[in-house]
């Protein structure tokens, strides 16, 4: 019977899933606690080869994990903890992955050692805290319907993933589009993305494999958050913070580079140049004209669906001191390039310069919804930019950068969707060798936006600055004022004469320590709190306290449909997760008995 009893405990133990009931040494059986969920990496069994031990008598630890989950438990990483002054011989706590309905084992082997010999029997409550990344997923169908339509409610599908986190949404539907000539042919919708914590335990970032150190850690941040959406629900809100993509190879990139004029001058029948940047320094001259670097100010639209080797096209002018301008259609296709005169010679400012910029701004505001403009400086644009109407023009489009131009030597470019507002923007300093690039990519297919928590740390970091708790600031003004400051130029002072390397690791560090260095503090101005706020806003959304919701508002618009369209949107996501045995058993009591 003995012998029976043995087997039948064994077989118990063996079979993949099955709970054997805890013992706490003195015939009592301690039940399991059951959580209401059980999603992702779970505790299917923690256990102790023995509960009652003398000096030197070892145990094995085991605790069995069951993935409950759809997807695998990946960088799994347990923590003993509780075993007081016992020694761990060793200990296996550590894969790279669980799969998804699968169990793995952890072990720690533990002995009781000789000073514990010494004192009156002691009790041990032991519990593990194990850490893990997972992802989840959710989709959810949205109907649009022509005006008129009568028909009730569209049949709508929504999944979920077993995961800890569940994710769900608000919507209408149907959703009635206006009819042609209305709002621009574009109705707007709102549409609300729940993710809750449903499992036993809490969200943290991990960025390394190191936990618990910063910044490798950041308690209740989810690590990645993607959504995908058709390529005709057009952006009505600015989605800064939000990395855009495409879908496929069914799409246009766009792209521009500026860079300023650098001025150099014709010494000895050599170029010179107080600007290391300049690319003409060395080169043999008869005048200073021979000697100055113009710029450029280049466009490229790269159509991807095409099969010719040579895919990119420049499609910019380079005609003079000013602006070159590229204007597509909504689905990429090219309208015209054009080249906008926005410099004079001093005398004649005042004259021609309110000309100039009234047929530069003329032009931008005759443009319609859904076209695409892309807009870069060559040289100088900034004599003129304070006269006529461009300024303005240029602002309607969404920018937030040109009224911060101070010098022709101020590299500038932007693309903007008329009527949904700015997709990238770019200013820097030429002189100390960099050019102003951006890009945006024209959907044909379904695009996806990812929140990132590196990357936005990364931009909330660079662009924006934060001092004890006061609102944010962009650094551009003290990337404007740095070269002049103190600090910078001692800090050149040690450069060898034309160390371009050197002069820009300079510049760097005086921009990276702003707040310290002499001239930039006077200088610093607050501007853009709206990219602050935006930044910050998606910094929330991968922010998810245990006990709390995430909800994600965004608004798109969609144009008028004939015929019941059904889309699909889908949300999924990486996060890091740390919970414990205690939120799904008790811990292991394991009674020590001296001599």
């Amino acid at each position: 019977m003995k012998f029976f009893l043995f087997f039948t405990l064994l077989f118990l133990l063996i079979i993949p899933g099955c709970t054997l009931l805890e013992s706490n040494g003195s015939g009592d059986i301690i039940p399991d606690v059951t959580p209401a969920v059980l999603k992702g990496l779970t505790v299917a069994n923690f256990t102790s080869d023995f509960y009652n031990m003398r000096v030197y008598e070892k145990t094995n630890i085991k605790l069995l994990f069951d993935n409950k989950g759809d997807f695998d438990a990946r960088n799994v990483k347990s923590v003993l903890y509780g075993y007081g002054l016992m020694n761990v011989l060793n200990e296996d706590s550590e894969r790279d992955q669980i799969l998804k309905n699968q169990q793995e084992i952890n072990v720690w082997g533990l002995e009781v050692p000789l000073k514990l010999s010494q004192t009156e029997s002691t009790t041990y409550y032991l519990n593990a805290r194990f850490y893990y990344t997972y992802n989840f997923s959710g989709s959810q169908q949205i109907g649009f319907v022509e005006p008129d339509y009568d028909g009730g409610d569209l049949p709508l599908t929504y999944l979920t993933s077993d995961s800890p986190l569940k994710v769900s949404f608000e919507y209408r539907n149907p959703i009635r589009t206006f009819p042609p000539g209305t709002t621009d042919d574009k109705t707007i919708f709102t549409l609300t993305t729940i993710i809750e914590n449903q499992g036993e335990g809490n969200v943290d970032y991990f960025g390394c494999s190191i936990l618990g150190i910063p910044p490798c850690r950041k308690e209740g941040y989810m690590n990645e958050l993607r959504m995908t959406t058709p390529a005709d629900w057009h952006e009505v809100m600015n989605m800064n913070g939000w990395e855009r993509t495409c879908v496929g190879t069914d799409y246009v990139e766009l792209s521009f580079l500026s860079t300023g004029k650098l001025d150099g001058t014709c010494v000895n029948g050599f170029c010179t140049s107080t600007v290391p940047a300049n690319p003409y320094i060395g080169r043999s001259c008869t005048q200073n004209v021979e000697c100055t670097y113009f710029g450029e100010a280049m466009i490229y639209v790269d159509d991807k669906t095409t099969t010719s080797d040579d895919t990119t096209t420049q499609k910019s002018l380079n005609n003079g001191p000013g602006v070159n301008t590229v204007l597509l259609n909504p689905d990429g296709s090219f309208v015209e390039a054009r080249f906008f005169r926005m410099w004079e010679e001093d005398p004649n400012i005042a004259t021609t310069c309110p000309t100039n910029s009234n047929v530069l701004g003329t032009y931008l505001n005759s443009l319609t919804n859904g076209q695409i403009i892309i807009i870069t400086m060559r040289d100088d644009m900034y004599a003129c930019l304070p006269y006529g109407n461009a300024l303005t023009a240029i602002q309607a489009l969404g920018s937030t950068m040109i009224d911060k131009m101070s010098t022709r030597r101020t590299p500038w470019g932007m693309i903007s969707v008329v009527g949904e507002g700015v997709k990238a923007e770019s200013m820097e300093k030429s002189e100390t060798g960099r050019s102003a690039t951006g890009t945006y990519d024209i959907c044909r297919n379904q695009r996806t936006y990812t929140l990132n928590y590196d990357t936005l740390e990364t931009a909330y970091d660079y662009y924006l600055y934060v001092n004890d708790n006061t609102p944010c600031y962009e650094g551009i003004a003290c990337m404007n004022a740095c070269p002049t400051s103190a600090a910078y130029t001692t800090c050149t002072g040690l450069c060898t004469t034309g160390d371009e390397s050197c002069i820009n690791e300079c510049l760097n560090t005086c921009i990276i320590n702003c707040a310290n260095v002499v001239g930039c503090n006077n200088c610093r101005s607050r501007i853009n709190d709206e990219r602050c706020n935006l930044i910050g806003e998606a910094l929330n959304h991968l922010k998810l306290v245990r006990g709390e919701e995430s909800r994600i508002v965004l608004q798109f618009a969609k144009s008028v449909v004939s015929d019941p369209v059904i889309d699909d949107f889908v949300i999924n996501g990486d996060f890091g997760y740390e919970s414990d045995t205690s939120d799904f058993t008790n811990a292991i009591r394991l009674n020590i008995q001296g001599d």
